[in-house]
């Protein structure tokens, strides 16, 4: 074919209701092989199970009519390059009564080639266990580069769609269904289940990871073709985020770089979406002001000023003065309330647990029995926001393992996002983290399922293989447990700044660890 063609293609999940669907613009060189990619792509799926292109009608509606399969006639079906010895193999030996079948390898043959034989729609299998059938409906056909016409210059194009794909391993059209019917508001039904209610949030939400949670009725087309382009015209590096023709919004060696970078495909795309659209990426929305930003790093702060350029003189034993100690403790609002007299810094857990900290990330260090600031540290100067970028980046830096590395940083795309919201009403009381408090409880539970979750999709699991659960997670993060134990958020329970600027401080802290941007 000399001719550059366009074919729009619309896309409709079988047996679904509503209607689950895709309008697309398909360059008609694609081959079979690519346009699998773009349903994958726009349907949300992760290529983790077997699929097939076929001309036979397999609908839940033919087979209750007793066609398809049992019709005369041959049948072809077009399979990935691996499996297409298996099967023509198969299709050679076939089942008494069975229709003649040809197989054909679907990287061999173009999507405008398959239309030119087929006088009907074009069908697709994905997960023979689930059993989903798209069908493919060539609406329109025309070249692309005739002279007068408007260029179409891209290879694949999400035109318009509606309702997010079926997840992965859900159980097919009835048990998809089942499974929204379950995730109703249990306060709507007759009689409700919260248990069921519990289990179903639970497993959607951990299968739709890393979105920021699961709504059936969500689809954001521009961000889904933005990531169709990507795959087949945009020249970028392997995370997606470093294009060939755009100003990069962070550098190669950003931690969110590599952590797309170490993440298969489908979820660095599902990682890419979000994070774009929950604005992580953009370090000017959500913004924390001057103010929340210096309530945030004043302990810190407090430390660095009386540390000062001369340094404090410390004790034969290695502790601050007293009255340096008793100095903090009334200075320092994040730590108003703690009992005790608050004057030896041995038996003053914060004032020990802040200065401890400073010093793993690089902020003071011990010299000639001298508290003195470090050359970060002098170089930071009365930069409250650079400080606080410091802090974000040295946690990051701070890992002594590969998997509290991957820990912190999906810790930080849930700061960095700051979208997870847990749909669960009841929480079980040992799950509420009290050292990880970012909104209530079961937002918090949810930000450790979801890390759990990541490090589950980078292959991390227990010595015995079971998956890691959010206990699991939180035990990886023990940076950051000190790092935000000494922020000044909150004194004991009572909060020192609004939720809102607390959440802006956070997302830009998790901006910080993943190295988009500076707040300086």
């Amino acid at each position: 074919m000399n001719t550059h063609e366009r074919l729009r293609l619309r896309v409709s999940l079988d047996a679904v209701e509503p209607e689950i669907w895709r309008l697309l613009d398909i360059d008609g060189s694609l081959t079979l092989e690519e346009l699998h990619d773009v349903l994958q792509a726009v349907m949300g799926w992760r290529d983790a199970h077997l699929h097939e292109f076929h001309d036979d009608d397999r609908s839940e509606a033919a087979f209750m009519s007793r066609r398809s399969h049992m019709d005369e006639g041959p049948v072809r079906s077009w399979v990935p390059p691996e499996e297409f010895e298996e099967a023509r193999a198969a299709a050679a030996n076939p089942f008494p009564g069975a229709r003649p079948l040809t197989v054909v390898d679907e990287s061999t043959v173009t999507v405008a080639d398959v239309f030119d034989t087929l006088d009907g729609p074009l069908g697709y299998s994905y997960d023979f266990g689930d059993g989903w059938l798209l069908t493919l409906e060539l609406i329109e056909r025309a070249p692309a580069d005739e002279p007068g016409l408007s260029p179409w210059r891209r290879r694949a194009e999400l035109v318009r769609g509606e309702r997010r794909g079926p997840l992965e391993d859900s159980g097919g059209p009835h048990g998809y269904e089942g499974l929204i019917d379950r995730l109703q508001d249990p306060v709507t039904v007759g009689e409700p289940d919260w248990e069921e209610f519990h289990d179903a949030v639970l497993w959607s939400e951990d299968i739709a990871w890393p979105a920021g949670g699961f709504d059936p009725d969500a689809f954001d087309a521009e961000a889904v073709d933005r990531e169709l382009a990507l795959r087949f015209d945009v020249a970028s590096d392997t995370s997606g985020l470093i294009a060939a023709d755009e100003q990069p919004a962070v550098d190669a060696g950003a931690a969110v770089v590599r952590l797309l970078d170490a993440l298969m495909p489908p979820y660095a795309r599902e990682l890419r979406i979000r994070m774009r659209a929950s604005g992580a990426l953009d370090p000017t929305v959500d913004a924390p002001s001057p103010e929340a930003v210096r309530t945030a790093v004043q302990p810190f702060r407090w430390l660095l000023d009386a540390v000062g350029s001369d340094g404090i003189q410390l004790s034969k034993a290695g502790w601050m003065p007293p009255a340096v100690v008793r100095t903090g403790m009334d200075e320092i609002p994040a730590f108003a309330g703690w009992i005790g007299t608050g004057n030896r810094e041995d038996n003053t857990v914060p004032m020990r647990a802040l200065r401890e900290t400073a010093r793993h990330l690089g902020l003071v260090r011990v010299f000639k029995g001298r508290l003195m600031r470090t050359p970060a540290a002098r170089a930071i100067g009365t930069d409250d926001a650079a400080l606080l970028t410091h802090l974000a980046r040295r946690t990051a830096l701070g890992a002594t393992r590969p998997a509290e590395e991957d820990a912190i940083e999906l810790y930080a795309v849930e700061l960095a996002c700051g979208d997870r919201r847990s749909r669960n009403r009841e929480v079980d009381s040992a799950h509420r983290f009290s050292r990880l408090r970012v909104g209530d409880a079961s937002d918090e539970t949810a930000q450790l399922r979801a890390i759990a979750s990541g490090l589950e999709a980078l292959e991390w699991a227990n010595r015995d293989g079971s998956p890691l659960l959010p206990r699991d997670a939180l035990g990886l993060l023990g940076g950051v447990h000190e790092v935000f134990a000494s922020l000044g958020f909150r004194a004991r329970l009572d909060p020192l700044m609004s939720a809102d600027d607390e959440r802006a401080v956070l997302r830009a802290f998790g901006r910080a660890v993943l190295g988009v941007g500076d707040l300086a």
